[in-house]
C-alpha cells in the first residue's frame, strides 16, 4: 500500500470515527432530553370543592343504580410537548371519602378518562396503559370520581344508619399500576392523609 492509499484509508477511518462519535452524542442528547423536562410541561388543575349531593347519592334499596355518567371530574392533567415524542405511563388513582370529625371513610370508584377536552368521546384509560404524545402536541386526561351511593332500606320501620356525612375527598395518584402504600380509606391514617395528591372539601 503506497502513501496515497494509506492517507485515503486513514481519512475514511477518521470519518467513520467522527460519524460514530456524532451518533453517540446525538443518542446521549436525546436520552438526556427524555429524562428531563426540557420541552415538556405538565399542568394539573384540581377543583376547589365538590357539591356534596353530587358525590353522595341517596337511593332506596331495590331501585336501579342511579345514572352517574362518567362521575364527577375532580382533576384535569394537561401535557404539552415540543421537542421529542414522549410516552406518559398511566398509573392508578384511588379516592377516599372521609368524615374528618369521626375519621370514618369509604373508598370510591376513580378512573382516568381521555380526552378530557371532548367529554362525549371520553373513554376510560386502564392502569398500565401508555399515552403517546408527539412533537408539538397537547393532550389532556381527566380524573373522574364515581359517587358514593347511600341505600335506604325499604322495609318499614327498619332504618339502618348509613354513613352519609363525609366532608372531604382525598385523592391518591400513583405513577405505576400499584401503590407503594395502598390508602386505607375505612380509617385513613394521618400519615396517608398528608401524602394525598389532593384534598377536596365537600360543600
Amino acid at each position: 500500500m503506497d502513501e496515497k492509499e494509506e492517507r485515503s484509508v486513514k481519512n475514511i477511518s477518521n470519518k467513520s470515527l467522527y460519524i460514530a462519535l456524532f451518533l453517540v452524542a446525538v443518542i446521549v442528547v436525546i436520552t438526556l432530553i427524555s429524562a428531563s423536562n426540557i420541552g415538556f410541561e405538565m399542568k394539573k388543575e384540581t377543583v376547589t370543592s365538590i357539591q356534596k349531593d353530587q358525590m353522595i347519592l341517596i337511593q332506596k334499596e331495590g331501585y336501579p343504580y342511579p345514572p352517574t355518567g362518567k362521575g364527577v371530574r375532580v382533576q384535569t392533567i394537561t401535557a404539552t410537548n415540543s421537542i421529542i415524542p414522549r410516552r406518559i405511563p398511566i398509573g392508578r388513582v384511588v379516592g377516599c371519602l372521609v368524615n374528618t370529625q369521626t375519621g370514618e371513610g369509604v373508598d370510591v370508584g376513580a378512573r382516568f378518562e381521555y380526552p378530557a377536552m371532548v367529554p362525549q368521546r371520553e373513554f376510560e384509560i386502564p392502569p398500565g396503559e401508555i399515552l403517546d404524545i408527539g412533537i408539538g402536541e397537547t393532550k389532556s386526561i381527566a380524573i373522574n370520581i364515581m359517587p358514593f351511593v347511600v341505600y335506604i332500606p325499604k322495609t318499614p320501620g327498619y332504618e339502618k344508619p348509613q354513613p352519609q356525612d363525609f366532608d372531604t375527598l382525598y385523592l391518591f395518584v400513583s405513577e405505576t399500576e400499584e401503590f407503594i402504600y395502598y390508602p386505607q380509606c375505612y380509617n385513613l391514617p394521618e400519615e396517608q392523609k398528608a401524602m394525598a395528591d389532593a384534598k377536596i372539601p365537600l360543600v
